[in-house]
């Protein structure tokens, strides 16, 4: 893929990843993982920040320790992604109102279908969002026939668990979980398709 082919695809990739976790998720308080889970629950207590800035501050070590396990092959394409995914949600955040916040099973379902849809282009790009996008990495270079997104599962359901326990909401864990599921289905799908069962290291470069 040439260089100008693979920084839209990243684009398009982080336009709908930043789609789904603004208007979706984030305005129903759903924490599906990752560093954008995270980000919903450090601005339930600092209402003054937004997302986009917390995502993007609290991705800066893991760029780092990832440029110098992956490369800068690595570096460059994730560094664009966490920028302009950041850079996106900020913006929808400001300045666009959410479709359906009151529906959280609606907010779960298409929150997933964005979020993984965009990922799923972003790592076939050999980037990723950041966040705990490089810890799955670093996990599948250990264990190459493991599935991109039953790494993302494990990983971010300890996220989905703190949500639940810091806004003392059952409904948020349960919602929350959902959306993680959906979108390890949507993930796995688009990375691996449908028929294929044993997942390679399709995101490593």
């Amino acid at each position: 893929m040439d260089v100008l082919k693979r920084y839209i695809v990243i684009t398009f990739g982080c336009t709908l990843y930043a789609a789904g976790f603004a208007l979706f998720l984030e305005p129903a308080h759903l924490a599906a993982g990752g560093i954008s889970g995270i980000a919903v629950i450090v601005t339930h207590f600092l209402e003054s920040v937004d997302s986009g800035t917390v995502i993007f501050l609290l991705n800066l070590p893991l760029l780092i320790a990832g440029s110098i396990v992956f490369g800068g092959h690595f570096f460059f394409g994730t560094v664009w992604a966490t920028a302009v995914s950041s850079a996106m949600i900020s913006f929808a955040e400001h300045f666009v109102y959410p479709p359906a916040a009151d529906d959280r099973y609606f907010c779960a379902v298409m929150g997933a279908l964005f979020t993984g849809i965009g990922m799923g282009m972003i790592f076939r790009c050999h980037a990723t969002t950041g966040g705990t996008d490089i810890v799955v990495r670093l996990i599948q270079r250990k264990i190459p026939d493991m599935k991109t997104g039953y790494i993302f599962l494990f990983v971010d359901s300890s996220v989905v668990l703190a949500a639940g326990v810091v806004f003392r909401d059952i409904s948020t864990t349960f919602y929350s979980g959902l959306s993680l599921a959906a979108n390890t289905l949507v993930l796995n799908l688009l990375l691996y398709g449908v028929s294929k069962q044993s997942g390679g290291n399709i995101i490593n470069p």
